[in-house]
């Protein structure tokens, strides 16, 4: 079975992919229209840090698409991870795994939900998993920097959904950011 880390370049998919063992990723792009700005610094983010381990550079697989047919006009939101788990799936990959942790609200309960949609939309013989699920980003983090993740690495992701250039500092992706990587009160 070939298996695969959907990856984002963001703070969670880059801790994971050191934690899981540095399994193949694949980062799904490309022109999102006015819905997802930040795209760019997603891949500015990949771009750095393949730089940063050759390991990695040999790992991500890049899969760029044009998704605008599939954005209604006005909504921000579409079926990304059902349509990312497909072209997955359609590149050769039978386990699509997640980073998803505790602190994007994710319960077991809920990721077999998720799984099980994924399933049902016509990707027959496909396993998809959250492997991280059990962690928060903090602890996500600390077990990939425990696993020899450079932190220019983690410092090259890209979380914000509202700039392309750097982090905003407010939205969701930006508190949780911080808070991962802030150093512990004491």
């Amino acid at each position: 079975m070939s298996k695969c880390l959907l990856y984002s370049g963001g703070l969670d998919s880059s801790a994971a992919w050191w934690v899981l063992g540095q399994p193949d990723a694949v980062y799904i792009g490309g022109s999102f229209g006015p819905a997802r700005a930040a795209n760019g610094g997603e891949i500015d983010a990949i771009n750095a840090q393949v730089g940063i381990s050759p390991e990695f550079a040999r790992a991500i697989n890049h899969i760029e698409y044009d998704f605008r047919p599939f954005m209604r006009p006005g909504v921000r939101n579409f079926a990304r991870d059902i349509i990312f788990t497909q072209l997955a799936w359609a590149s050769g990959y039978d386990e699509i795994m997640f980073a998803w942790t505790k602190d994007d609200g994710t319960t077991p309960a809920w990721a077999d939900h998720q799984a099980d949609t994924f399933r049902s939309v016509g990707t027959a013989g496909i396993t998809v998993t959250f492997p991280v699920i059990g962690y928060t980003k903090r602890e996500l983090v600390d077990a990939a920097l425990a696993a020899g993740m450079p932190m220019p690495f983690i410092d090259a992701s890209h979380s914000c959904v509202v700039w392309h250039d750097g982090h905003c500092g407010e939205c969701v992706n930006c508190v949780h950011r911080e808070g991962a990587l802030c150093p512990a009160a004491t």
